[in-house]
């Protein structure tokens, strides 16, 4: 499904892209993301038949990753819990990997049961409170108000001990510093930090309802691999990209054509700075010629602060 990148290495001298660099032993440390063929090829199918091209695959919790940690934060380690309406996702990202999984089977899904088993009511008249609740359009007049918020916070916070239980079973969980917490079965609850407290001793960042008025799969993961997409495609190389896809959707019936979108990137990245910056010939810009010839890790160093290539993306 996706490959995540910790670092390159040359020679023993780290490199966030090391394309250019001369040197005898090159070391990458990477992590191999698999899913179920059959799985991920029913789903292409299903978009298939609505005229959707798959061109690959990638992690959502690494996208959202991306998406809302730093660098900083990625690689020296943190907390991502998303939950969703029958699980919650429990990982633990350093150096940029997940050292550490877990799923707990519990999610937004039980705390509508909850409310529609202690209420008496339907599983839709329940969900519809609920979301009134975490939304803060129930009025606090409401005769059950306090009952349901009682529901509502036994049951987040039965989920969030479970979580950090889970958390704390990584073996380097203390040196962990940073959490994230979102998706719609848990973060559809403005109220979710205080219900939570200091539960999790961490410093935690939320993305409530207040904050996500969509708080689904749609605009939280989803633009996250999407972000992670763009955040690798160079501009001047989409068009190239594109009519490979092209080529590929000849024969509809091909389903062993699915690639990595990276890989297919890289594939495609063997033009000039030159070139992709004449792709737009109405502004005059200034650009230094790629040199062919093999640089070292100094010349690298030396060129950090310099600023002599102008270019427009």
């Amino acid at each position: 499904c996706d490959v995540l990148i910790g670092d390159y290495k040359v020679d023993g001298d780290g490199f966030a892209n090391p394309i250019g660099v001369a040197g005898s032993l090159i070391d990458v440390a990477s992590q191999t993301i698999l899913g179920d063929r059959e799985m991920i090829e029913s789903q292409a199918r299903v978009l298939h038949n609505d005229g959707i091209q798959v061109i690959g695959t990638g992690l959502s919790v690494h996208g959202m990753a991306n998406l809302m940690l730093t660098r900083s934060q990625r690689y020296h380690g943190a907390l991502l819990i998303d939950s969703g309406h029958s699980k919650t996702d429990i990982v633990v990202l350093r150096n940029n990997r997940i050292v550490y999984s877990e799923t707990i089977t519990l999610g937004g899904r039980n705390i509508t049961k909850d409310i529609s088993i202690v209420l008496k009511i339907s599983m839709n008249d329940a969900e519809t409170l609920k979301k009134q609740f975490g939304s803060g359009t129930l009025d606090p007049n409401h005769p059950k108000f306090d009952l349901i918020q009682d529901i509502v916070s036994a049951r987040i916070r039965e989920i969030m001990d479970m979580a950090n239980d889970g958390f704390k079973k990584y073996s380097d969980h203390a040196e962990i510093k940073q959490a994230l917490v979102y998706g719609g079965g848990l973060c559809g609850f403005q109220q979710l930090p205080e219900i939570i407290g200091d539960l999790l001793d961490l410093s935690t960042n939320y993305l409530t309802s207040d904050i996500i008025k969509n708080d689904d799969v749609f605009s939280l993961n989803a633009t996250g691999c999407a972000y992670n997409m763009i955040h690798e495609l160079q501009s001047g190389l989409i068009a190239d990209l594109w009519e490979s896809v092209e080529e590929a959707e000849k024969d509809p019936e091909d389903t062993g054509s699915y690639f990595s979108i990276n890989d297919k990137v890289r594939q495609k990245a063997t033009r000039s700075v030159k070139e992709i910056i004449n792709d737009d010939d109405e502004e005059e810009v200034r650009y230094e010629s790629v040199s062919r010839t093999p640089k070292s890790a100094d010349d690298f160093r030396k060129k950090a602060n310099e600023n002599t290539i102008t270019t427009k993306l």
